[in-house]
């Protein structure tokens, strides 16, 4: 199942309780439509903020591609297992 408007906005009013900051209302809007349109699920956004609310030293609210690094993983991290995984291979 994708993303719902309950799932969303109990995860943002998450973040938003924990970093503060200017966040707009288009500034919202545009995350709920990327995080819909890279197929991100309820449990998946959940995951991620939980993972920036557990981690993130930082006061200010959270870019887009912060959050979604939460939720997939770094890519350079996946690179460097995929190379160890196929060198292990030969």
């Amino acid at each position: 199942m994708g993303l719902t408007q309950k799932g969303f906005t109990t995860a943002y009013a998450m973040l938003s309780s924990e970093f503060k900051g200017e966040v707009t209302d288009m500034q919202v809007e545009t995350h709920r439509q990327m995080l819909i349109e890279d197929g991100i699920t309820d449990e998946e956004l959940m995951s991620g903020v939980k993972t920036i609310i557990r981690s993130r030293k930082y006061a200010n609210f959270p870019k887009y591609a912060e959050l979604l690094e939460a939720i997939r993983g770094n890519p350079e991290d996946k690179a460097i297992i995929a190379l160890k995984q196929a060198e292990e291979a030969v």
